[in-house]
């Protein structure tokens, strides 16, 4: 049984839930059979692979991927529909921390609707469109 509840787990869940090493999970994200992204803060950095749960679990249950397009991955990542989205959302939902969530708004230029400010509610908000620009193009496997 998958453990995680959240949105997008990281290699190491995928590698103990499907109990295959890296090199085997990293080539089902290559050839689309595991939805997954790579949330390194730019291309040139180390990856930092995530993979929807979802995905992780009709694999687990049928050995075959799951059929979904891009507006349907985006809102298992990101359910709440709103014109803006607080870090603290970012990193939950790429279940990062805030260093890693503000490094990748800082070199893609996401337009920040509210910068952040001390206390409770003081996550900064960012403009949503630039986030899903930026994750639909770091989905691995091809598919759109």
């Amino acid at each position: 049984a998958i453990a995680s509840r959240r949105q997008l787990g990281d290699l190491n869940e995928a590698i103990r839930d499907l109990d295959k090493p890296a090199d085997l999970v990293r080539a089902q994200l290559d050839d689309g059979r595991l939805i997954g992204f790579n949330i390194a803060a730019s291309n040139n950095a180390r990856q930092c692979l995530r993979i929807l749960t979802n995905s992780l679990e009709h694999y687990a249950a049928t050995g075959a991927g799951i059929d979904l397009r891009w507006p349907e991955i985006f809102q298992l990542v990101m359910p709440v529909p709103a014109m803006f989205v607080s870090g603290v959302a970012l990193q939950r939902a790429l279940n990062a921390d805030q260093s890693h969530v503000m490094a990748v708004a800082r070199a893609n230029s996401f337009r920040t609707a509210r910068r952040s400010k001390p206390g409770r509610s003081g996550s900064p908000m960012f403009h949503l469109a630039d986030f899903e620009t930026w994750l639909k193009k770091r989905l691995l496997g091809g598919r759109i």
